[in-house]
């Protein structure tokens, strides 16, 4: 239960424990038979004296799903001082705010409809720093901002070197903010900026606008040299564990560089100038 996600729920845990648990009764009363089937043969034969083995012993139910969110909580509760530990000894060099409304769509009864968005501050490893609701976008930002810098100067760990936030990097709002990290870097994030460019150029249902946003993604994006090269000799030394001679047509998937590599704004400089090309 402590790995719950998508298709496995306690009522889900519970079919499996059933279908386990069923499965190795049956294989144990099949061995309890063919051993009380030798006995038997082995008595009418007089090789040794008549046993009673007794009745075969029943299959016990299991547990219902809600003992088992019962047992899974207390064992949270048993947890709970180590969770908050490692939740508020979360920090990094790079952070990020932004803010969705599938987290409040998600609330359900008296919470339903208490909040319109979720703002979350993550770092550079996908971690969450830390979560607020929010009645609207932009709302509650500002104890969200004066928490993570208590607990920065709290833990005595130097101030991260950018926050990329979603809106106003410009404005003097989010400078008050953080007026005690003087030397930290606020950015727009990139999403939002190739989403602000296109808003310019055509819409969503435009049918030339995922190739537009893919061009516009390889001008600022670029894959890491190193990472690129680690996995090219990865793939070849498989090849050479499979084949004779691995040939060089083979390219590394999409998916593997995602996978495996790292990716990188473009210089202002040389080859990687932004360039749409010819399309």
């Amino acid at each position: 239960m402590r790995r719950r996600g998508l298709g496995n729920s306690s009522s889900q845990l519970q079919k499996q424990l059933e279908e386990q648990h069923a499965e190795t009764w049956l294989q144990k009363s099949i061995h309890f038979m063919s051993h009380q089937r030798g006995f038997a043969r082995a008595a009418s034969t007089g090789l040794v004296e008549p046993l009673n083995f007794g009745e075969l012993p029943t299959l016990l139910t299991v547990p219902k799903h809600r003992w088992l969110m019962r047992v899974y909580a207390q064992d949270v509760l048993s947890r709970l001082e180590e969770i908050k530990a490692s939740i508020t000894s979360t920090f990094g060099r790079v952070l990020k705010i932004d803010s969705t409304k599938k987290t409040v769509r998600k609330l359900a009864g008296h919470s339903r409809g208490t909040a319109a968005r979720a703002a979350n501050m993550g770092n550079e490893h996908g971690q969450i720093i830390m979560s607020v609701l929010a009645e609207s976008e932009g709302h509650g930002l500002g104890k969200m901002v004066e928490g993570v810098i208590r607990c920065y100067h709290d833990a005595g760990v130097s101030p991260p070197e950018v926050l990329y936030v979603e809106r106003d990097c410009c404005g003097s709002y989010l400078h008050k903010m953080i007026r005690a990290w003087q030397n930290t870097n606020i950015c727009l994030d990139i999403w939002h900026f190739m989403r602000g460019t296109a808003v310019g150029c055509t819409t969503d249902s435009h049918p030339l606008h995922a190739g537009f946003m893919n061009k516009l993604s390889h001008c600022i994006f670029m894959w890491d040299d190193r990472d690129l090269q680690a996995l090219k000799e990865a793939n070849r030394a498989e090849l050479e564990a499979k084949l004779v001679h691995p040939t060089d047509l083979l390219r590394n998937s999409r998916a593997e560089m995602a996978r495996h590599c790292k990716r990188t704004t473009r210089s202002s400089s040389g080859d990687g100038d932004l360039d749409f090309g010819s399309d």
